[in-house]
């Protein structure tokens, strides 16, 4: 990692839009970081535990937790900054579009698919793919994608070193 420059989350965590854990330790995001967090940062777990993300220390009456649909949840602080959280915390990696027929809207199911032996670029690399399918599925219009396999375009796809 010859020339790279590597600092805290807590040197970053201001200025980041979106914190993706995938450490496999506890408590990688805690209290503090979230308070910290600029409003719309979006927060979720690609490691291989659920205990990245201290969701325990969220869980008080100072903040307000508002389901926006399933898997996707932003926690309201009093000066109504919101921070978005994908899946309570959980494993997230992969995404399927599934449709809602009675209410007509469309939900990301987030699947773990994390849990192999890979080098730490290409798990990088997936893991803002993955970032950025999630991004494009909750910015769609509704019934853009229907219940299916759908294919990345190209140019996410294509990486230079």
């Amino acid at each position: 990692m010859d020339g790279i420059r590597v600092i805290t989350l807590s040197e970053v965590i201001r200025h980041a839009d979106m914190v993706i854990t995938c450490t496999g330790n506890k408590n990688v995001v805690t209290r503090e970081h979230f308070d910290r967090m600029r409003s719309g940062c979006i927060v979720c777990n690609m490691g291989h535990s659920n205990t990245e993300i201290d969701l325990a220390s969220l869980r008080t009456t100072e903040l307000k937790w508002h389901r926006v649909r399933p898997q996707v949840d932003h926690i309201i602080w009093p000066d109504g900054k919101r921070v978005v959280l994908l899946a309570e915390g959980r494993l997230s990696a992969a995404i399927t579009v599934k449709e809602h027929k009675a209410a007509r809207k469309r939900t990301g199911r987030l699947l773990n698919l994390s849990c192999s032996t890979v080098p730490s670029f290409v798990l990088s690399v997936t893991a803002a793919t993955q970032a950025l399918a999630l991004i494009e599925l909750y910015n769609a219009p509704a019934g853009r994608y229907k219940q299916d396999v759908y294919l990345l375009p190209k140019k996410m796809g294509e990486f230079y070193l």
